[in-house]
Order: structure tokens, then C-alpha cells, then sequence
């Protein structure tokens, strides 16, 4: 995904654990970060990949 989203290490990350089902504050927690920073990353993912939901960015992941 990175190749073709080109994204940060950190937003791979968060891609990571938002792709096993985890909210924004399991990975706040688990990344150790705030979950507005969490936001903003869920948001550069969803604008990088063109998704517009959670559900969407999932399915997308798992059919690549």
C-alpha cells in the first residue's frame, strides 16, 4: 500500500491497526499519540486512497 499510496510510516501504522478493526482510540493508545493525531492520519489515508469510509479502506486493503 505504501508504493501506491505513498504513505508515512506512521500512517502505515495506523493503516495497520485500523485494517485489524481497532477505533481511534485503541490505536491512540496502542501508538501511543493522541487521538486527534490518529484523526488527522485516518484522514490523509482516506484522502491518499480515495475511501470514504472505514469499511471501504478495509475492504480496499484486503482486496490488494
Amino acid at each position: 500500500m505504501n508504493a501506491r499510496w505513498q504513505l508515512t510510516p506512521r500512517q502505515l501504522q495506523v493503516l495497520e491497526l485500523v485494517s485489524r478493526g481497532k477505533s481511534n482510540s485503541e490505536v491512540a493508545e496502542e501508538l501511543e499519540i493522541s487521538e486527534r493525531t490518529v484523526e488527522v492520519h485516518v484522514t490523509a489515508i482516506f484522502v491518499r486512497s480515495k475511501c470514504h469510509s472505514r469499511t471501504e479502506l478495509i475492504a480496499t486493503v484486503w482486496a490488494a
